[in-house]
Parts: C-alpha cells; structure tokens; sequence
C-alpha cells in the first residue's frame, strides 16, 4: 500500500462533512488509522461507509465532495478516464467504463466517453498502452513502446464512402514501382515524406518496405512523427507483414483505425493488379488480421470480398476464418443500397476456399447472405464444394433458418439428397439418409427411396427383410386398420376436447359475472361505509356548533358562570355524555374514573375535583370518554 493511501469515513445522516485518517499499519482489513481531525487511532474495517483512496485522486476528490465533483464527471466523463489514469489507475477499456458506473455513468454514456477520451489519449505523448490494452502515465519524457495492435473497443463507424475498384487497381499500377523503391539501394532508412505519400493508395507495398527494416529502424523511421502525422504513419503499419514492435508514439489503437475502408480498397486494387506475388500476399492478411468491424463500414464488403478472394488459396484456414467472419459482421450491417455494389462472386470465391463447418466464417457468410439477399442464397456458387453431411451439421449448428427455406431445399439440398441417394449401396449409407432432418427427409422422392432399399436388399439379406415385411399385404392391411383406429380415437377424443373448451368457456364466464357482482357490491359497501362515517363527522361537528353558538350567546346575555354550566352540560347530556364529578365537589378517589394531578391517593379516600370527566353512553355500551382531574385532600 502506497503512502499517499488513506481511509475516508462517509457522514451519516446529520454529520457535516466527511473524516480523514491516515494509515498506520496496512494490509490486510482492519487497518491501523489516525484520524486527522482528532488524532484518535482505532481500527477500521473497509466497508460501505470507510473507504480507501489515494491524497489527491478523482477518486479521493468525489468521496470528500460527491456533488459538485460528480456534476464535474456527469458534465465530462472523458475527462474522469483520462484523470483516473493519471491518478496511477491501469485498467482496460471495460475497466474505465465500469469505474465510470461507480460513479453514477450509465453504459451508454460510458461507451462514447471512452470513445472521446481515445481520441484524447492519442494526442498525449506522457501517456500509452501497455501489452494489455492498458492507458498508463508516464512522464512526457520518456518513449514509453507500445504493444501488438489488438482489436479496438466499440466505436461508431465512420460514414460510408464510394468505391471504385477499378481507379484503386490502376492506382495501384502506377504506384507500385515507386513504393518498392522506398528502400534505398545503398542500405540505410527510406525517406519517410515518400512513405507517408504512398501509404494511401499502396498500403500493402508500404508495408512489405517497413517490414525489411529492423525494429530499430523502424522505431527510429517512425519515432519523429509529428501529431499531424500520426494517421498517415499508422496507414504505413497496417499491412507490416510482421508482429509489429513497441513504438512510440503511435499505439495499436491509431492502427487498427488506420485500417479504414479507403485503405482496404487500395489494397484491393494491389492484389488484383499483381497475380501471384507471394510477399504481397502476405502483407494482405497481416492486413486482415489487423481489421476491425467497430472501423470498416459496410462500403468495405467489396473490398474486403476482393482482398479474400485473391489470398484464400495460400491463406492460413485461421486467417481466412477470421476475414470472413469479420465480413459476415459488415454484410449483416450492410443494407440493399450498400450491398447492391458488393462482389458477390468474389465473396463466394473466398467464402468457399474455407470448408463448411458449424460456425465457421463461411456459415456466418451464408447466414449473413440469406438475411441479406435470401433470394440469391439458393444459388449454387454458396454451397460449392459442401457435401450433404456438411450442410446437415451447419443446418443443426446455426444454419437451420437458412436450410428451412424452400428455395434452399429445392436447390441446393434436393440435388445433394438426390446423389446420395444415388450413391447408396450398403445399410450405413440407408441409415444416414433415413436420420436426415425433416427439411432434409422432405426431399427424398418416395420411388427412389423404395429403389435404394431394393437395390441394397439384393446383396444384404437384412434389408431384403425389411423390403419383404413393408410388401406384406396382411401386414399393411393390418397397418392400415390401426391407422384407422387411431384417427377415430383422435376424432373422438377431439370432440371430447371440444365439449371441455366449451365448459370451461362457460365456467369463465360464470366467474366473470361473480366476479362483478362481488365487485358491484364491494364498491356499495365502501360507498356506504364512506356515508356513516361522513354522517359521523356532521353529528359530531353541529353537536361543537350548538355548544358554541350557546356559550356565545349565554356570554352575550351576561350569564353567570352557573347558568353557563348548566347549558353546557345539558347539550353535553343531549349527545349521551354524563359527566364524572363536579368541579370544586369532594368525592372518594375511583382510580378507574379519576386522574390525581398530584401524589397517589389511595382508592376511597377523599379528593377534590379540579375538572370533570365524561363518560359517553349509548344503547348497549358506555365508553370512558375522559377520566377526571382529582387533587387529593
């Protein structure tokens, strides 16, 4: 634990402001502390009211003022990521997003404040990624490296641009010679101005150049880019066909995002214009390895269809599972105007260099196609080279909306069923065909099914069996008359079901009607109940008017005090109150009916009452209403 730790109690409710203590003893919870304020010492456990922070952190700063540093990080969440690394915090990116939450950040939010506070990041130079993804302070002096590109968190994709293939190969033609002949004959670093001219329109040839030099070179190459500079200096890194080394200052982040739909279009154009070139290929998929959805737009589907097809054939089946994957995630994002320009032979091309197999890119391919173009998924440029056991495990492994639809059945599994059925000549050739899935089954034509059976059953006794029990007259007879049994004992219990769904129709609807009548009643009751106790509140009320409309008018007649009483308690005696005592008059103490003032009189013995009770009587109950003031002789 570093020194600049503390441990910050939180007020509870009626406490001003928030305590500071100093750690003593640390460790494991409960840590030794002295409380600045006081400088008590005690042990403190970690909870939900002490927490631990660093002197001087966002953190340290929000727990002594939540409102006015929350409204700070609410009004710029950017900035609370970029001061929490500051503050020594080494987190990833769903680490900053979740330490916003702490804060009160919602997801949302969270996701575009580490949006905007990357693009802040980039233009720092005191702060960089380490090899786990992680923003970490550093002073601006020092070169911090940065690690392997891995793929950036979620952004916004750029807008969609336009795509003219066919400009990006004739770019690439006139381009190429010129980008070769960056590396001087003589030894030495390539002129870094020419580089950065030929980056956009040969990425691929940028590359291979930056991919001859050593690390050192390249680090010394790169290191003197200006902040102006760093796009154009990531463009140059993308298609490296190497792991790249930790540079300074540009990071994984500027790479991935350097690999834009533009860049992928030139490189499309390369690899069309030269055929064959093994170096240029192998710039291609480090090219593809280094691609992000969360950059491309679905513009980049063409290209990178392009790009696909051309290396497919030497590419690794990782690399090439991986590109179409990430060209599903584009097409699926991709709508009809978007697509309209899509290469879709190209995109067949590469997606069928890869086998079909549950889950692999050229099922998510398939799949992205079918909600895409569901027309053109039928055709059979898709499906080139899979077998009816491939699509039957694509079809129970995601595939299943794809094989279910009547174009697909028709096309592309009834002429896979049909040469299977052709081809099968033993039992374990009829089982796999009569274990196919319905849609599957659907497709097999009755005659020829009962042709197969009969040409295996010539050569094994055990389907000549089975050929001679389904021809069994007797047999299908007897199997006709149960099929007849069991459609009447279906008929009958149909109508039995009928005459229950009716019943219980009219049990509903006997419900429904009790239902309301017990509500009908219900609401009488509360309006009724509602009415005796407003009756209640009138009675009591005028009884309090007539009281004092009397007393006004026995003061006005200049009444004596006796007069007054008298009046009083008669309107008292009208509502059914009896008085307990007379004020001035002796009795025996009753504790039941009298309240001493003073002392504890024993039961009986002789008080004076200072002020009468009343009791209230009705018909069948007398209820203490209050008991009188006594003061004991």
């Amino acid at each position: 634990m570093e020194r600049s730790d503390v441990v910050i109690r939180l007020p509870q409710p009626g406490q001003e402001r928030p305590r500071i203590a100093v750690i003593l003893v640390g460790g494991r919870s409960p840590l030794r502390v002295r409380w600045e304020d006081d400088g008590v010492e005690e042990d403190v456990v970690l909870d939900s009211r002490h927490k631990l922070a660093a002197r001087g952190s966002l953190r340290y700063s929000w727990l002594l003022d939540p409102a006015t540093v929350g409204d700070k990080i609410r009004s710029d969440p950017a900035w609370a990521i970029i001061r929490s690394i500051e503050d020594g915090l080494r987190l990833d990116a769903r680490g900053h997003q979740e330490l916003l939450g702490t804060y009160g950040i919602g997801l949302a939010v969270a996701n575009a404040a580490w949006l905007e506070a990357r693009k802040r990041l980039m233009k720092r130079d005191d702060i960089v990624m380490d090899r786990k993804r992680r923003y970490i302070w550093k002073p601006p002096t020092s070169a911090v490296p940065l690690a392997e590109p891995a793929e950036p968190e979620p952004i916004i994709p750029p807008e969609a641009q336009s795509e003219d293939s066919s400009a990006g190969a004739r770019v690439a033609d006139t381009q190429s010679a010129e980008a070769v002949q960056a590396v001087p004959e003589g030894g030495g670093l390539p002129d870094l101005a020419d580089l950065l001219r030929g980056a956009a329109q040969t990425p691929l040839r940028s590359g291979m150049t930056l991919g001859r030099l050593s690390d050192t070179d390249l680090g010394n190459l790169l290191g003197e880019l200006g902040e102006d500079q760093l796009a154009g200096g990531a463009a140059l890194l993308v298609a490296v066909p190497r792991h790249l080394p930790e540079l300074h200052p540009l990071g994984p982040e500027h790479v991935t995002v350097a690999a834009d739909d533009a860049l992928l279009r030139a490189a499309a154009g390369e690899v069309e214009a030269v055929a064959g070139d093994a170096d240029l290929h192998a710039a291609a998929v480090w090219m593809l390895r280094r691609l992000s959805a969360e950059v491309l737009t679905p513009v980049a589907v063409g290209p990178l269809g392009r790009v696909l097809r051309v290396v497919a054939p030497g590419a690794e089946p990782t690399d090439l599972h991986a590109g179409l994957q990430l060209l599903a995630k584009l097409l699926s994002m991709a709508n009809l105007a978007e697509a309209s320009t899509a290469p879709s032979e190209a995109i067949a091309d590469a997606a069928s260099a890869l086998p079909l197999r549950p889950g692999n890119g050229r099922a998510a391919v398939i799949a992205a196609v079918a909600r895409l173009w569901p027309d053109r998924v039928a055709e059979a440029m898709w499906w080139r080279g899979a077998s009816l056991t491939d699509v039957v495990a694509c079809a129970d492994g995601g595939l299943g909306s794809v094989t279910s639809l009547k174009a697909v059945g028709e096309r592309v599994i009834r002429p896979l069923v049909k040469a299977e059925l052709d081809a099968a000549g033993t039992r374990r050739g009829l089982s796999l065909l009569l274990g196919l899935p319905a849609e599957f089954a659907r497709q097999l034509p009755d005659d020829a099914v009962a042709a197969m059976f009969r040409r295996i059953g010539r050569d094994d006794p055990t389907v000549r069996g089975w050929v001679d029990a389904l021809a069994d007259t007797e047999g299908a007879d007897a199997l006709r008359r149960e099929l007849d049994e069991a459609r009447t004992a279906v008929e009958a219990a149909m109508v039995r079901a009928d005459a229950g769904e009716r019943e219980a129709a009219d049990l509903r609807g006997r419900a429904e009607r009790l239902e309301e009548m017990l509500r009908g009643q219900h609401e009488e009751a509360v309006g009724l109940r509602a009415a005796q106790e407003r009756q209640v509140r009138i009675d009591v009320v005028r009884a309090m008017a007539d009281l004092a409309a009397e007393v006004e008018e026995l003061a006005a007649d200049h009444a004596g005090s006796d007069v007054l009483v008298d009046r009083v308690r008669a309107i008292a005696a009208g509502s059914g109150l009896e008085p307990i005592g007379v004020a001035g008059a002796d009795t025996a103490f009753d504790p039941a009916v009298h309240k001493p003032i003073a002392g504890r009189p024993a039961p009986g013995s002789q008080v004076s009452v200072i002020r009468p009770g009343y009791r209230w009587r009705t018909a069948d109950d007398v209820v203490l209403m209050s008991k009188a003031s006594v003061l004991g002789q």
